[in-house]
């Protein structure tokens, strides 16, 4: 409720909120109602677990759930947080930015007493690596060697090197996140001075972080800035238009060969997700014909779902064959049970017997990559 009030003064002052919503709000039916988003998680093609945003066994053991939100501009919903939480209440959160690499390894070279122009020589070899990795798409990062890049005897030092990436170098305010708490911030947490994220300007900031917060239970609000939708938003308003909400948005596109034609054609550019050019190559083979297709695509050219990439472009049937679990997993418009979507997982641990709580906890192991837990759960899952 207070971050409906939230939004609606935001709205009030020129601020502008994504239709879509982000994150696992839109799985979440109050929220929508709240207007946080204006996805209708029963009308959509494709299925969302409220689980994912909130489950009564977290609200008994004290969890609240944090709302993230996607805006055209921070500035309105912030200069709103004082009417609606009261001064003292809200804070910008505090970010931590490690060593880069390549400060790392000179750092480490330095300490292991190699030779300054081997070093050097090394640190630009790992400068060309990680631009590699930075202008890749997402699906050709994993393919990106390190070995093609830095001299083959220095590979064993670039890697033990890489425990002085962990090394804290600098306290950031939070690009998005902001505490609330029902206390006094500043008495009973603290604030600490902090660089914005251009790094021009000093602001005060809680001293808690996002991992803090997700360990102890405090409760953060995303807010963040997605600058396409100002642009969406000044046309729809130079054009005299109403902006459509999200499941108009959809019937409006539902089966018309011409939004779907700009997909296979590759007239992309400024297309979220299918702008760079090995994605438009893989784009223009799969040819999108539906939503449900499309988002399929978007998840499909994430590293994790590698091994299956090409058969998914060729449009290769797959099942388990099992057919309860293969009917668990599918839907009329993917008839596939590829796990591509985390509501997949969680459809998975569901056939096994877990609790809806159980398969957003255990969803949560397998996101964050926590293999001693995913160890913990396995047995029960096979069985």
């Amino acid at each position: 409720l207070g971050d409906y009030e939230l939004v609606q003064k935001g709205k009030a002052k020129g601020g502008v909120l994504t239709q879509s919503g982000r994150g696992s709000g839109p799985s979440y039916y109050v929220n929508s109602l709240l207007g946080f988003s204006s996805m209708d998680r029963i009308a959509l093609p494709l299925k969302l677990y409220p689980d994912r945003f909130i489950s009564k066994p977290r609200l008994l053991a004290g969890q609240l759930p944090d709302l993230d939100l996607n805006v055209a501009d921070r500035k309105p919903f912030l200069d709103a947080l004082p009417e609606v939480y009261g001064e003292g209440h809200f804070a910008p959160m505090i970010a931590y930015s490690a060593q880069k690499r390549k400060a790392a390894f000179k750092m480490y070279a330095r300490a292991s007493g190699m030779e300054p122009a081997q070093a050097e020589r090394i640190a630009k070899q790992l400068e060309k690596y990680d631009n590699a990795v930075k202008y890749a798409d997402e699906d050709e990062k994993d393919a990106i060697d390190l070995s093609d890049y830095v001299d083959a005897s220095a590979l064993k030092t670039v890697e033990e090197s890489e425990k002085y990436t962990r090394i804290v170098v600098n306290k950031i305010v939070h690009p998005c996140a902001v505490l609330i708490y029902d206390g006094d911030i500043r008495s009973e947490i603290g604030l600490v001075r902090a660089k914005s994220d251009s790094g021009k300007l000093d602001e005060l900031v809680t001293v808690i972080d996002g991992v803090t917060a997700d360990s102890y239970g405090f409760v953060k609000n995303d807010l963040l800035r997605v600058t396409v939708w100002e642009l969406i938003d000044k046309l729809y308003k130079a054009a005299n238009l109403p902006l459509p909400d999200a499941m108009t948005l959809l019937k409006w596109v539902e089966n018309d060969p011409d939004v779907f034609r700009i997909f296979a054609d590759g007239l992309t550019l400024g297309v979220n997700q299918c702008e760079r050019e090995a994605t438009l190559r893989r784009l223009k083979r799969y040819k999108p014909r539906n939503f449900t297709e499309l988002a399929a695509f978007v998840a499909a050219i994430r590293p994790g779902f590698k091994s299956n990439l090409e058969a998914f472009l060729r449009r290769e049937p797959f099942s388990y064959g099992i057919q309860e679990f293969d009917e668990a997993i599918q839907s009329p418009e993917l008839p596939y049970s590829y796990m591509l979507f985390q509501e997949n997982i969680m459809s998975a641990f569901a056939f096994a017997g877990f609790s809806p709580s159980d398969c957003y906890a255990n969803l949560k192991h397998v996101a964050k990559k926590h293999p001693d837990e995913i160890a913990k759960i396995k047995p029960a899952f096979l069985e």
